[in-house]
């Protein structure tokens, strides 16, 4: 009595569980979600690994009753049989939810034979033999209804082990693959390291012919080959927009960026005075930065300020006529309200230097 009622329990449970696999797809028949909503299908995937699990031992609870005692033997006692039928049912029907999940043609019939019916069957066939099983332990329709199982069960382990398989052969393909790219990837190396600086910053550009404006001309920075430098300007100065995208750049948020900027002004022979104006707000938005640091540099950036105010100091001597005055002296007020500091002195240096006569273009 105990064993049949415990046996009720545990498949009561296991019944629950297959149900909400059920529900939640629609009897494997339903849309599978997609994006966010397939985190939902966790639910039913773990359902129905707990509803196989909670069988497993209900079906060693019964395996001595009679409905079962014809599949012992000497060597494979009944609960060992039951035992690895449940297991592969098990497996079957994940097979069938991954599936669905993966929406195969064959989701609906597999789903339906190995979510729905084996379930069903496997739970009704434990139920009957913990309260009928000693009644008439040789029963043909058990016996039927157990091969059939069983056959599901061996279709179960074919595809774990097909996985297995597939597995094993995906993970040589990856392997492969990744060979045959680090190969490449190591004789695209040689091949860049053999062409001069022009020809891989020609390279380069020619790859990326959608980059915007601040992203072509931050390549001038750390740039010490004239014709690749030269390269970079002619990109720059092909863009239609030019003093638009150049007035955003000296005007952004970026260190790097605007004194990208700076260098290109130095070196393009586009150069005119409507840019002085763009010079002029890249100096004022400095000081706004520097004026939101302590020191002499900025962390978030990783960028030192003095190197700009020299650079874009020696920028405004490009153009004798502009007048900068006002911003070179809100530039001067804020560093002069920084700490003793070798950067400070060094951007004050370079400010009491800084006059309005011409000097020659920068390449």
């Amino acid at each position: 009595m105990l064993i049949a009622v415990t046996t009720s329990v545990l498949l009561a449970c296991s019944f629950l569980l297959a149900l909400v696999v059920c529900l939640t797809t629609g009897l494997f028949m339903a849309r599978v979600p997609s994006g966010a909503d397939a985190m939902g299908l966790v639910v039913p995937f773990f359902a129905g690994i707990g509803s196989w699990l909670l069988m497993l031992p209900a079906a060693w609870l019964v395996s001595g009753r009679g409905t079962f005692l014809w599949l012992s033997t000497p060597s494979m006692p009944a609960a060992l049989v039951l035992g690895i039928a449940v297991l592969g049912l098990g497996l079957a029907g994940t097979g069938a939810f991954l599936a669905y999940g993966d929406r195969h043609a064959y989701a609906v019939p597999a789903g339906w034979i190995a979510g729905v019916l084996a379930p069903l069957a496997a739970q009704g066939l434990l139920l009957y033999a913990a309260w009928h099983g000693d009644a008439q332990p040789q029963a043909a329709w058990t016996r039927m209804l157990a091969l059939a199982l069983g056959l599901v069960a061996v279709g179960g382990y074919a595809w774990g082990a097909w996985q297995l398989v597939a597995q094993a052969g995906q993970s040589a393909r990856i392997a492969v693959k990744r060979s045959e790219e680090d190969r490449r990837a190591v004789a695209d190396t040689d091949r860049r390291a053999a062409l001069t600086p022009a020809q891989r910053m020609a390279e380069d550009l020619a790859a990326t012919p959608q980059a915007p404006f601040w992203h072509v001309v931050l390549r001038l920075r750390g740039e010490d080959d004239a014709a690749a430098r030269a390269l970079v300007v002619q990109r720059c100065e092909a863009f239609a927009d030019l003093d638009r995208e150049l007035d955003q750049v000296m005007a952004g948020d970026h260190v790097e960026i605007r004194a990208a900027g700076a260098q290109f002004m130095a070196m393009s022979a586009r150069r005119h005075p409507g840019w002085a104006v763009s010079l002029s707000r890249a100096m004022v938005r400095l000081a706004q930065d520097l004026a939101r640091v302590e020191g002499m540099a900025s962390p978030a950036q990783q960028m030192a300020f003095a190197p700009e105010i020299e650079h874009l100091l020696a920028t405004t001597r490009l153009f004798p006529e502009a007048d900068f005055g006002d911003s070179i002296a809100l530039l001067r007020t804020t560093v002069e309200a920084k700490p003793e500091d070798p950067a400070r002195t060094r951007a004050l240096a370079a400010l009491d230097a800084a006059d309005s006569s011409p000097a020659p273009r920068q390449d």
